[in-house]
């Protein structure tokens, strides 16, 4: 999806965009860059404009106007604009989803737009910014069929439920691998998992005494282990030899492709 090889052209030539524009960047005194997010029907019509970060469109909205005036664009575009510089981008940038969770999914809209289907746009009108923060993604290189997790302190901490374990757990379900609660709980078991929704998530239930040990209820073979405490995790892994992980690690096990 994109414009014509002339516009794609125009907007890549620096020396052409600011003889188009250079009325506007006399007017302006800009000295950031400011970036604007844009989409226009099959009918030539501007559908929308808004900042990035979600901000809305602000006073870029006279720019995006004259930039669709003097350019044959279609479907989701950018601009920036600042420093005596602007730049218009044709197609999908990613710092346009923050107006997917706004109701505003440009990409898709444009897509309809060119498959002929006449397009609506309603903004939920709720204030979402947005930021960038790198992240790691991990990928985990041991296969395992069962996974035992500690409770307090590992999936419940400071009396709320850890919604990252939980998104494990259910990651875990997702592709058919067992989870075991094994936990020595001070409190009635029953009336915890209760208390926070956890009731029927395991596939075994472990409830054992504070003079116990884990690992006696554990598989030696394709089975990881995640629990606060080092004492437990050290003396599985001496036992059996199978992975351990602190609360923290859990990060490492989770896989984010659909």
């Amino acid at each position: 999806m994109a414009p014509d090889l002339s516009v794609v052209e125009l907007c890549q030539s620096e020396r052409r965009m600011r003889a188009l524009f250079e009325d506007l960047l006399s007017s302006t005194n800009e000295d950031a860059i400011k970036r604007c997010f844009c989409l226009t029907d099959r009918h030539g019509t501007l559908r929308f404009v808004g900042a990035e970060g979600g901000a809305g469109a602000g006073p870029y909205e006279e720019w995006a106007k004259a930039i669709h005036s003097r350019i044959k664009l279609r479907g989701a575009w950018s601009f920036s604009v600042g420093c005596n510089r602007i730049r218009v981008r044709p197609g999908i940038v990613p710092s346009m989803a923050v107006y997917r969770n706004q109701g505003v999914n440009l990409p898709a809209l444009a897509l309809f737009d060119w498959l002929g289907h006449d397009i609506e746009i309603k903004e939920t009108g709720i204030g979402i910014s947005s930021r960038l923060v790198p992240q790691r993604r991990y990928v985990f290189h041991y296969d395992y069929d069962d996974v035992y997790l500690d409770l307090d302190d590992t999936i419940i901490i400071d009396g709320q439920v850890n919604p990252l374990m939980m998104a494990f757990l259910f990651q875990c379900r997702n592709r058919g691998k067992k989870v075991h609660l094994i936990t020595k709980h001070r409190f009635d078991l029953d009336s915890t998992l209760k208390e926070h929704r956890l009731s029927g998530l395991f596939d075994s239930v472990f409830w054992l005494k504070a003079s116990d040990e884990k690992y006696r209820y554990m598989k030696e073979e394709k089975a990881i282990f995640i629990d606060d405490a080092y004492s437990e995790r050290k003396k599985v892994s001496e036992r059996l030899g199978i992975p351990t992980f602190e609360v923290s690690a859990v990060e490492c096990l989770m896989d984010w492709r659909l």
